[in-house]
């Protein structure tokens, strides 16, 4: 594991909510809460959080502009998540910027490994894949570690 704990909370998670999250000692990369109804497998009773999580990376936990939160640069393709992020103290929300319809990608898409189908955050099927695509079903800060760690090209655990 390489991220690190920054600031746990109770609060749950809104749209627009921009977070940072830390897979190298004193680096932050920006993540973004894009939704709140995703559906993470057929007939999930229980909505997940849809975030993205941007290459952009800084060594404050400045708020960035609207411009650096674009979908062209996602560092890996929309995860869908849980609330253990935020409650474990992986992802530290730094603010909230409402979010507009240009800030998020036209369509989502992830593979079901089940039906190997592409689908979209709503489990709805969808007629071709399209990139970036991600693996359908519910990640938490593990799965994200995982991405954002094999994107960095960094080691599996950083801390030795």
């Amino acid at each position: 594991m390489n991220l690190r704990v920054l600031k746990k909370s109770r609060a749950a998670p809104k749209v627009g909510d921009v977070f940072v999250l830390s897979p190298l000692e004193g680096v932050y990369y920006y993540g973004r809460v894009v939704k709140l109804d995703a559906q993470w497998g057929a007939g999930s009773e229980h909505p997940a959080i849809m975030v993205y999580v941007y290459a952009l990376r800084s060594t404050d936990k400045r708020m960035p502009s609207r411009a650096e939160l674009s979908p062209p640069t996602l560092l890996i393709p929309p995860e869908i998540v849980n609330r253990l992020g935020w409650s474990r103290g992986y992802f530290e929300t730094i603010g909230t910027l409402a979010l507009h319809p240009e800030e998020t990608l036209d369509v989502h898409c992830f593979l079901d490994p089940v039906t190997q189908r592409y689908v979209d955050e709503h489990f709805s099927p969808l007629d071709a894949r399209t990139e970036p695509c991600g693996l359908a079903g519910l990640g938490n800060y593990n799965t994200v570690d995982e991405k954002v760690s094999a994107a960095l090209g960094l080691p599996s655990d950083t801390r030795g």
